[in-house]
């Protein structure tokens, strides 16, 4: 595998360096910040499903991968014109760690994540001189540009910035994405179940709960 930079930041980081790591990321994650993405959400959910409703139903895991990958991009502060190579970078994490690859499959999957390390690192340097101006708060700018400053103030390397970008666009990604499919699964499962929290949304947010501790 390439050095992504990724194999000592944030959660394989130890202290201090974590806490650096978690101070730059956080603010972007906050619960207030990632409310606020709500109705874009939605718009993007009406957006795909409309064309699968009209075909009368199908694949559901690419609508479950391409919503994820929306979202991780939009917090990174990457182009959402990119959206098809996004979906495929945010799930290859499972398949590099599925231990059902063979030897070419890992090779197309180590370069792929070095294209989209300097993928990353490119968005990265673009988004150089953002945070900070004109008092820019961590949480009025993409976490790119959050990235980017911490480089120009000497709290992390170019490398580790994008290591922390690698990890975020992986793990936000793929384990939404198996969320969303799990969530699927249960309520084409479970008409009744489906028809409840129709009639009773507020009981939604305890399902989504009960289905990451179940899946």
């Amino acid at each position: 595998m390439p050095d992504l930079g990724g194999n000592h930041v944030i959660a394989t980081a130890d202290e201090p360096d974590h806490g650096v790591h978690r101070a730059i990321a956080q603010p972007r994650l906050a619960p207030k910040v990632v409310a606020a993405l709500e109705e874009r959400i939605v718009g993007w959910t009406h957006e795909a499903f409309g064309p699968w409703v009209a075909a009368g139903g199908g694949d559901f895991a690419a609508i479950a991968e391409l919503i994820p990958a929306l979202a991780v991009a939009h917090v990174l502060g990457l182009p959402a014109g990119d959206v098809s190579r996004h979906r495929t970078w945010a799930m290859m994490g499972g398949d590099i760690l599925s231990g059902t690859m063979g030897p070419a499959q890992l090779v197309k999957l180590a370069t792929e994540s070095g294209q989209m390390a300097e993928y990353l690192g490119e968005h990265l340097d673009a988004h150089a001189g953002r945070a900070g101006a004109d008092g820019a708060s961590p949480t009025d700018v993409p976490m790119l540009a959050s990235l980017a400053f911490a480089v120009e103030q000497g709290s992390i390397s170019r490398i580790q910035a994008v290591g922390i970008a690698v990890v975020m666009f992986g793990a936000a990604g793929e384990s939404t994405a198996a969320l969303i499919g799990s969530c699927g699964l249960r309520l084409a499962e479970s008409p009744d179940l489906a028809a409840t929290l129709r009639a009773e949304p507020e009981l939604i947010p305890r399902f989504i709960e009960e289905v990451v501790r179940l899946e």
